[in-house]
């Protein structure tokens, strides 16, 4: 239970008092889990499992619009006609098939988001020609990968990502995790050659843990709008590049410095959604010149701080900044002490409404 402070003006403040519950606290604000947020729990969703439910998808549910298909062969399936009409959003979990006509298929759907989990398509022989295919599904504007890429599975993803690069409509492109020896510079092309590409998801990969700078490579689209870092670990230099994107509106990233993080936030103007981890730089005692920065943002909305405790006085003056729509940050204990902050505090955690996940993109990430 985490308690919830509601302004009259309708800003919404998400504090957690209790320091003892840091894991639980670190699952709540975790921002990657909003950046990677999907619809398929929600309502006009469904999942299916076997070929019987996909058969009579399309007439159950003729309005849903996010579809899990889980473990199913899609080998010769009119996937288009399969599923609803109204359908935007699809997860293949674990699929295979050993054709590509499922692909051609979806080109009369207006699909908006795909989202590859698992190996078994990534390893197909036909992978390459399904990304081929995806070119004529021209309302594609979000591509996913949530797999784990090895080094002898590199031969494959050169064959795929050349496809990627000629999405002409890509506005969104997760990249997967894993241990491929040729790190990020391999997807350098791909960003270059998707000229719209505005929102670029960086998972941690395994053989950059100790050459960091090799972030570099991707950094540098003056076009990118959010961008997730939450999994790196990233360099100064990576910083400094980070700090050259004027039009980054949603940012997730670990500093190594209160310098770095001034320079960020003095330099990126139009953040909107902030995640900042500083547990790199230990806690300090002045926050007052981070505080300022946040301030100065005119459009801030949503922030999530980790890595520092904030008391009454910090807390207030976050609460003061005008713009912010939802706030989460760890709190002294202090801050039960004080009359004020305790009674809204309390008021919350007694009244038994649940806390929600802060964060929210739907106003970035363009879905169409």
């Amino acid at each position: 239970m985490h308690p919830i402070w509601e302004r009259a003006d309708g800003r919404r403040l998400l504090l957690n008092p209790h320091l003892g519950t840091a894991k639980e606290f670190k699952a709540l604000s975790e921002v990657n889990h909003s950046f990677r947020h999907h619809l398929f729990e929600a309502k006009r969703s469904t999942r299916v499992t076997n070929e019987r439910q996909l058969a009579i998808l399309s007439q159950r549910f003729p309005r849903v619009r996010c579809v899990t298909l889980d473990r199913l062969n899609l080998s010769g399936r009119d996937l288009g006609a399969d599923l609803p009409q109204g359908v935007r959003e699809v997860a293949l979990t674990d699929c295979h098939s050993n054709d590509a006509r499922w692909a051609e298929s979806l080109r009369t759907v207006s699909l908006q988001r795909l989202t590859f989990s698992g190996l078994g398509l990534y390893r197909s022989s036909v992978c390459a020609e399904v990304i081929e295919h995806l070119r004529h599904v021209g309302t594609l504007r979000h591509l996913e990968f949530r797999m784990s890429v090895h080094n002898h599975d590199v031969s494959i993803m050169r064959s795929w990502m050349e496809g990627i690069a000629r999405l002409s409509s890509l506005q969104t492109l997760a990249l997967p995790t894993g241990n491929y020896y040729s790190g990020y510079s391999e997807w350098q092309p791909v960003c270059a050659g998707v000229p719209q590409l505005q929102y670029l998801i960086v998972p941690a990969n395994n053989a950059d843990v100790d050459c960091p700078e090799h972030l570099l490579t991707l950094m540098g689209f003056s076009q990118l709008r959010a961008l997730d870092l939450s999994k790196t670990t990233p360099s100064k230099q990576v910083l400094e590049a980070i700090a050259q994107l004027p039009r980054l509106q949603a940012l997730s990233v670990r500093v190594d410095s209160k310098a770095s993080a001034h320079k960020i936030l003095t330099r990126c103007t139009s953040l909107e959604v902030l995640h900042l981890n500083m547990h790199d730089i230990g806690t300090f005692s002045d926050a007052d010149e981070l505080i300022r920065s946040l301030a100065s943002l005119p459009n801030l909305r949503d922030l999530v701080v980790g890595g520092q405790i904030f008391g009454p006085d910090e807390v207030r003056a976050l609460r003061d900044i005008r713009s912010l729509r939802s706030l989460s940050v760890r709190i002294d204990e202090s801050c039960m002490d004080d009359p004020e902050l305790a009674q809204q505090l309390n008021g919350y955690l007694n009244s038994g409404r649940r806390a929600g996940h802060p964060m929210d993109l739907s106003g970035i990430v363009p879905l169409g």
